[in-house]
């Protein structure tokens, strides 16, 4: 029995405070790491403790948390990359994840720890504890021999609760928005692994990224992220109270206490409407987290009004006298991604779709805004409005309180010919493809009444306002230059065409920035709508922002390191606006020249020159200058195919490759141009290009 566990070493008696845990768990710890885009961890009992902060735009987020179970004790982080030992060896995260192991072991003596992924062996050996392997099939046996399990997440079973209430430690880590990306439309107060004994112990692993992330500095600093502690903070802390509340309901049901608190403080909150002329700000606190209740019983499939009240005013009303139809439309399944269908689902009814009875990984999804709004200060729209199903044997009914565009989601391709699929009680929307629409069917589909429509290709799709589209008198010739624009791309990187549409969907609010990349590229709905489809704005002033997102999905990890993630996605922008707008690359990086001189007279700064993208863009536009824009592509295609030799694995191994493969590209030494910019390289990579004749622009300062 797991009673009957026997723990090395004495254990600690007295009980302690969460300022005492907090103590004990940050002890001598300074600077962490922030292994790839952690994600948030919450507390949602007052006796939990997050131990390591992040700011998430305006506000701070619970990285990793600790909290109680029965007599046991856990600890959650939100990435798995914390668990390793290249993280134990960065800055103070190896004493941190001492101070945690001991923290739940709560023994004064020698701590058995056990482990599954045979890789935590040697961090957990090198910070001086004893390494004991955790298998599934022994695994009631295994946890009876070590005082703290190192679980992953996705290992849920019975037992790991048993041991935790009955005084073992456990130790786990995930990255929920990870997850949510990797499984959409499940549930992740319910579906999401390791969920259920997290919220027993006061934790719940929620939806947010991480910027920066730090130990808590005082107990005061961890309480403001703390879910339930920020129930009596609403009206002195508003945004950031509502955010740690927010990110905590909708990652617990209502059968934890913290999730019944909610609702009791919500109680006769009044209803409001969020809308660009009246946003629901962080002052609205109650009203914001009932109508986030109210969501979330909708997504419980709690009765509630089929229609949302935001509807009418985002995305936009159907008519109610626009056709209802029925449509049987052959669709390809073969790739990962959006199909779409022209098809539009009218807020609040129910619609019908078959499909193949083969649906494994295929679902059915109304709206393309899919953007979450839910952790800003201000909501012009409703924070969640874009819907979707598994379709179960091909078949699934759906109904959107926001209605919206319809798309077949295929998640796991299916080769084979177009598969047959019938819509019912549908409304057409306008929809363009090149190559396969005429304009005499363009101009007809302009007169439907679904409020959204799609302008695409083979090669990109932009979701657009109805109104919008209607302005677009020559689709051919617009989605002509934007599949030159594509195709400039590839000619720059060497990469193929991706192996479906990019789409570009504008929004009312979107989560972050003026725009963002991904799949959808997301966008405003400003005077950047009227700019993408435009021929003749495209064609003589271009559009940094398109291209830029655009270059950021084309971007690689080999040629982007620390400080040029706004930095490499530009060439790509600098190369389309010489293409397709005939701009130099200096109209828009010219203006930096006397903050470069500047910043070179005083003989670099890399800290700087990793924070101003356009210093650095800055130094890669020399090099195009004096060597051409085929320089730059034999570059980026130094690191494809049989001859590319070994991919750099840090950041100092891509500085260097950046260096010695540029310079062989061009038959020039550049280690004294990288040592002038201050971009840190190996003596190695210096040495390896020796040989080359060295070189500096004709023009640069103190030359």
């Amino acid at each position: 029995m797991l009673q009957s566990l026997c723990f090395a070493g004495a254990l600690l008696v007295g009980l302690s405070s969460p300022r005492q845990d907090l103590e004990a768990l940050t002890a001598g710890v300074a600077k962490v790491a922030k292994p790839g885009l952690p994600g948030v961890v919450s507390a949602i009992a007052s006796d939990a403790v997050p131990f390591l902060i992040a700011n998430d735009g305006k506000v701070l987020i619970p990285v990793a948390t600790a909290g109680r179970l029965g007599k046991g004790r856990v600890a959650a982080f939100g990435h798995g990359g914390y668990l390793s030992q290249a993280s134990a060896n960065e800055g103070d995260t190896g004493k941190l994840l001492a101070n945690v192991i001991r923290w739940c072991s709560r023994r004064a003596g020698q701590v058995r720890v056990g482990y599954v992924q045979p890789e935590d062996r040697e961090w957990v050996a090198n910070l001086g504890f004893e390494a004991l392997t955790i298998s599934r099939s022994n695994l009631p046996d295994d946890l009876r021999r070590v005082d703290v399990a190192i679980i992953p997440a996705n290992w849920e079973s019975s037992a790991i609760e048993t041991y935790v209430k009955n005084g073992g430690g456990l130790i786990t880590a995930h990255t929920p928005w990870g997850w949510m990306q990797l499984n959409p439309g499940k549930d992740l107060a319910t579906e999401m692994p390791m969920q259920h004994l997290l919220h027993q112990a006061g934790l719940s692993f929620s939806d947010g990224t991480a910027d920066r992330v730090w130990p808590a500095k005082s107990l005061e600093e961890s309480n403001r992220t703390n879910a339930l502690l920020a129930l009596q903070a609403l009206d002195a802390d508003s945004h950031q109270a509502a955010s740690a509340i927010m990110a905590a309901l909708r990652s617990t049901t209502e059968r934890e206490a913290f999730n019944k608190q909610v609702r009791s403080a919500i109680s006769g909150a009044p209803a409001k409407i969020p809308s660009a002329a009246t946003p629901l700000e962080s002052k609205d606190a109650l009203a914001r987290l009932a109508l986030a209740v109210r969501w979330l019983d909708r997504q419980a499939g709690k009765s509630s009004a089929r229609k949302e009240p935001s509807a009418d005013d985002f995305p936009g009303a159907v008519p109610a006298d626009a056709a209802r139809v029925d449509a049987d439309l052959r669709l390809p399944l073969d790739k990962r991604q959006w199909v779409s269908t022209g098809l539009y689902a009218a807020a609040g009814e129910e619609i019908h779709v078959e499909g193949p009875t083969n649906s494994s990984g295929l679902s059915i999804q109304i709206g393309c805004h899919t953007d979450g709004l839910w952790q800003l200060d201000k909501w012009q729209r409703h924070p969640e409005i874009t819907v979707r199903k598994a379709l179960e044997q091909g078949s699934a009914k759906i109904t959107s309180p926001f209605g919206g565009l319809i798309y077949i989601v295929v998640d796991r391709p299916q080769p084979g010919p177009d598969q047959k699929f019938a819509f019912t009680n549908v409304v057409r929307s306008a929809r363009f493809v090149l190559g396969k629409t005429s304009r005499a069917e363009w101009q007809s589909q302009l007169k439907l009444q679904a409020p959204w429509a799609e302008i695409g290709s083979g090669k990109i799709i932009f979701s657009v306002p109805i109104e919008a589209a209607r302005q677009v008198d020559d689709p051919d010739a617009l989605m002509q230059l934007w599949d030159k624009t594509i195709d400039l791309y590839c000619e720059l990187d060497g990469s193929p065409v991706f192996d479906r549409p990019e789409r570009i969907v504008c929004d009312r609010q979107i989560s972050a920035g003026y725009m963002h990349s991904g799949y959808p590229i997301m966008t405003w709905m400003d005077k950047s709508v009227p700019l993408s489809l435009s021929v003749q704005e495209l064609t003589t002033s271009g559009t940094w922002g398109h291209w830029h997102e655009l270059g950021h999905n084309r971007q690689k990890d080999s040629w982007t390191f620390g400080g040029t993630g706004e930095v490499t996605n530009n060439i790509f922008t600098l190369y389309m606006m010489e293409k397709i707008a005939g701009k130099s690359i200096w109209d828009r990086i010219g203006a930096q020249k006397p903050k470069v001189d500047a910043y070179l007279a005083k003989g670099g700064d890399f800290n700087e020159w990793q924070s101003e993208p356009f210093l650095a863009l800055y130094m890669y536009g020399l090099l195009i200058r004096d060597f051409g824009w085929d320089s730059m592509k034999k570059y980026f295609r130094s690191y494809m195919g049989p001859d590319a030799g070994p991919m750099p694995k840090s950041d100092l191994e891509k500085r260097d490759q950046f260096m010695t493969r540029y310079s062989r590209v061009i038959g020039r030494n550049l280690a004294p141009y990288f040592q002038a910019w201050a971009v840190p390289t190996s003596e190695a990579a210096r040495d390896s290009i020796k040989g080359l004749p060295a070189w500096m622009p004709k023009d640069f300062p103190g030359r």
